[in-house]
């Protein structure tokens, strides 16, 4: 599976190039990760190509992590489709990355870090029984983190207590949040997910 998910990376951001040049604007607008939730039928595999974070709900807990670079420096899938890109990011000092899971899941998880892959991807899968207690899982950007003058958990409250999943819940309880909260975000924030 991990073969197939880096060939349909590497897929789409060859066609997004060919868009941006054809639109002639900046190739640095591709710079950004690409976060990924699959479900194979037996488990759930998350994806982080760059930065991001993951959400897991059970009945009785929220957990999150968050996958970060120690200079705020992803890279970005977007860096294979120039040398110089790449090369720059080489020279950054003190960079490496990291994962942060402030609430452990369980024994069985691990978001797994390969320093050697060419993406710098991390990924992490869940099976079916580790996931039979689990409500939601949501992936998002780490904008999670820029909520200004409220706690993460009040945010993580706020994004997943969901009493309809019909149709696309996230949305809507993300905008009903942002809303009612009155709060500035510092960052970009784009959340998604199942509900099991």
């Amino acid at each position: 599976m991990i073969e197939k998910v880096k060939e349909v990376i590497q897929m789409s951001l060859s066609n997004a190039e060919n868009v941006v040049y054809e639109a002639n604007i900046p190739i640095e607008c591709l710079d950004c990760s690409i976060t990924l939730l699959l479900y194979d039928g037996v488990n759930f595999h998350i994806f982080i190509f760059g930065d991001g974070c993951f959400v897991i709900v059970s009945e009785n807990n929220t957990r999150h992590g968050m996958v970060y670079y120690n200079a705020n420096t992803p890279f970005y899938p977007s860096y294979g489709l120039s040398m110089e890109s790449e090369k720059s990011f080489d020279k950054i000092e003190n960079n490496d990355r990291y994962l942060l899971e402030p609430f452990p899941i369980n024994s069985n998880w691990k978001l797994n870090i390969d320093k050697k892959e060419p993406y710098h991807f991390s990924t992490g899968s869940l099976s079916i029984e580790e996931f039979m207690e689990v409500k939601q899982i949501l992936i998002c950007t780490d904008g999670l983190l820029s909520f200004k003058g409220i706690s993460l958990q009040e945010t993580l409250k706020g994004v997943i207590n969901n009493k309809n999943t019909n149709g696309e819940f996230v949305t809507r309880k993300v905008r009903r949040f942002m809303k009612d909260i009155n709060v500035v975000n510092t960052d970009d924030f784009t959340i998604g997910g199942f509900s099991i």
